[in-house]
């Protein structure tokens, strides 16, 4: 809480059906600024991945050699160039390299869409509440969970600011869960 500002934060994984808290949509009454605000983020964006093992494996001739693998989404290449990572894992194991490689790949092969909605609507929202966000003139629609709600308390006047949409795990993140 700072100043006339509350911001919340919370991601519920625990939701197994989505349902629908709300729907907006470009044309609502109660929404005010700029509408619909779509952000799209790649800097975290990973579709060419390679692991190196940091211990060495010793072969059968008694030489030693750093065991690495990697994975690469070719049509994600092709669409938003290449953006490479090496990552290092206490692990000798090809196998599960290449399916730490394989996770990553999959988690941040594609950009991240968020959308910014100011209302001056009294409804209440929550993170994790499941919002249908509809656009016609743009001929899009989706449904996506609720990331962060800040309210605004002014002169009388609620605002609320609501992000939408699906962050990606950060991943140093991701592989430390992977590792474990």
């Amino acid at each position: 809480f700072t100043g006339n500002t509350i911001s919340f934060y919370y991601n519920d994984i625990e939701v197994k059906e989505p349902r629908i808290s709300i729907t907006i949509d470009e044309d609502n009454d109660w929404l005010i600024g700029e509408g619909i605000v779509a952000q799209i983020d790649t800097s975290r964006m990973i579709n060419s991945c390679t692991v190196n093992s940091t211990d060495k494996l010793t072969l059968t001739t008694g030489l030693q050699e750093t065991v690495s693998a990697t994975f690469e989404d070719l049509n994600s290449i092709r669409k938003y160039g290449y953006m490479s990572s090496t990552f290092s894992l206490d692990s000798t194991e090809k196998d599960f390299l290449e399916e730490v490689a394989r996770v990553v790949v999959q988690r941040n092969s594609q950009p991240s869409y968020t959308y910014a909605i100011k209302t001056v609507s009294n409804e209440m929202f929550v993170p994790s509440d499941i919002v249908k966000l509809t656009a016609p003139n743009a001929g899009f629609e989706a449904v996506l969970p609720v990331e962060q709600v800040d309210t605004v308390i002014s002169s009388g006047m609620i605002e609320t600011t609501l992000i939408v949409g699906e962050r990606q795990l950060p991943v140093s993140e991701l592989i430390s869960a992977l590792s474990r």
